[in-house]
């Protein structure tokens, strides 16, 4: 018996090559979306107090201080080119405090926040440019002159290193 073909001029909507590209290619760009949406509504990341650049010890992540409080923690690697500064970060602003080593090794701060009790603000430790650095000097003088400590916006030149979330008790 021979094979007669009944249907000799249809093809099929999309061939196997191409749905198989389609399946390879879907987590990609659904990645890529993701990223960007992320990044559009989260300014800095979620990164943890331990990193390869260096750890905050105290305070510990997700306790509650005092309005003065002391950061201690530890640079793992030399920033000679970045100076490196403590900010409060909250709602996409950040509060620069004080800089800290840009050598490897151990550095503590003792900081006062003007932080809301009972919300979660972070404690950052970014690397920066000399451009920024010469603008969180600016606010400073500008904050004790005014006695005004406005938020300042996020930067592509910064860097974070590390992190930890905490609140202030009352």
């Amino acid at each position: 018996m021979e094979y007669v073909d009944e249907y000799p001029n249809t093809k099929p909507a999309i061939s196997n090559n191409g749905f198989l590209l389609l399946v390879a290619i879907f987590p990609v760009l659904f990645a890529w979306a993701l990223t960007l949406l992320i990044k559009a509504f989260v300014p800095f990341s979620s990164i943890d107090a331990d990193t390869e650049f260096a750890t905050i010890h105290a305070p510990q992540h997700n306790r509650t201080i005092s309005r003065n409080y002391s950061v201690n923690g530890e640079t793992k690697q030399d920033f000679s080119e970045r100076p490196l500064f403590l900010v409060e970060e909250s709602n996409g602003a950040i509060y620069p405090k004080t800089a800290v080593s840009q050598k490897a090794g151990p550095w503590s701060a003792n900081l006062y926040t003007g932080a809301p009790a009972d919300i979660d603000f972070r404690i950052v430790l970014i690397a920066v440019t000399p451009e920024d650095k010469e603008q969180f000097n600016a606010w400073f003088k500008t904050g004790e002159q005014t006695g005004k400590y406005p938020g300042l916006p996020l930067s592509e030149s910064m860097k974070e290193l590390t992190a930890v979330t905490v609140k202030v008790s009352e």
